[in-house]
């Protein structure tokens, strides 16, 4: 009878054939010992169960999928087209102006102003602004936009916003049409005008006269000049005292002018109300005095009646 084979024990046992091994290496994956010992290879045997994994059986009619194909590495889509639609449509929401050419109506620096303006509210990059803003020129504004397009030098960079807005004007404001608007800035003042007004006319003159107002300084400085009396003073000082830029300088002015009239008015109604008084005062207890009165000058005017020579009938024809 042949002896029993004894039972393999520790780490050499149930190890799959044909596999290297480390015999050195401990349960935590390190080496207990420095020496450089090799591995150990075992050999398959007769005796060994070769315990490779059990490989499925398809199905009938199932298709079994490859294994051995790459998985290409995933390509983030570009989102280019959908943000400028996304662009445009912002754009034409913000309800931009329109302007055709055609109408005498039409302010050619309001448009340029009020466009400017949509482009920046809607953050738009400097290589959209002229075809978003040409978008919203027709007839013959566009026209002339495509003429001006084709006269640029073949092969120069995109159109920016400065170079667009400078051939604009120039194009659709006459030479003439700005003389008239500086001339009206320089002859503004306040006058009969409100405070507000006032503002609204010199922030329209001013963009034609840019030249005069080159620093903020400036501006509140020549709008200042200009106010009433009423409110020049205290606008004055504040300006000379403080550090206002033009906005804050009129809702300043703004103010005291809404404070100054009311004062005017509530002094003139306390004054209208003293005269009434007064009035009521001397027709409710005045008879007597205004008989009083009266008497004197009538019994004077009788006594030097009676006092005086009469006329014989020669001197009173």
């Amino acid at each position: 009878m042949a002896p029993k084979k004894k039972a393999r024990t520790g780490q050499r046992a149930n190890v799959t054939p044909g596999v290297t091994i480390d015999p050195i290496i401990d349960d935590v994956g390190e080496h207990p010992r420095s020496e450089n010992i090799p591995p150990l290879t075992i050999l398959p045997d007769s005796t060994t169960t070769n315990q490779t994994a059990p490989v499925p059986t398809p199905t009938e009619g199932a298709t079994v999928p490859p294994t051995n194909i790459p998985v290409p590495t995933p390509v983030p889509a570009s989102d280019s087209g959908d943000s400028t639609s996304s662009g445009v449509n912002r754009f034409l929401q913000l309800d931009p102006p329109v302007f055709t050419g055609t109408n005498p109506k039409e302010d050619p620096q309001g448009f340029i102003d009020d466009m400017h303006k949509t482009l920046r509210v809607m953050r738009a990059t400097k290589s959209e602004v002229v075809e978003l803003a040409s978008y919203h020129l027709k007839e013959v504004a566009y026209s002339l936009f495509e003429l001006w397009e084709e006269s640029r030098e073949e092969g120069s960079p995109l159109a920016r916003w400065g170079e667009f807005a400078d051939a604009f004007i120039d194009h659709f404001l006459p030479v003439e049409t700005k003389a008239t608007r500086a001339a009206e800035f320089e002859n503004l003042r306040q006058g009969s005008l409100s405070v507000w007004d006032y503002h609204m006319r010199f922030a329209y003159l001013s963009k034609y006269v840019i030249y005069m107002l080159p620093t903020m300084e400036s501006r509140v400085h020549r709008f200042v000049q200009c106010l009433i009396p009423l409110v020049i003073n205290e606008a004055t000082t504040t300006t000379l005292n403080s550090d206002l830029n033009y906005g804050k300088m009129v809702a300043f002015a703004q103010a005291t002018e809404t404070r100054k009239l009311r004062n005017r008015m509530e002094r003139e109604g306390s004054n209208k109300a003293r005269s009434a008084g007064n009035l009521g005062g001397s027709s409710g207890g005045g008879k007597s005095t205004f008989r009083g009165r009266s008497s004197g000058p009538s019994q004077s005017f009788a006594q030097s009646s009676a006092s005086a020579p009469q006329l014989g009938p020669s001197q009173q024809q």
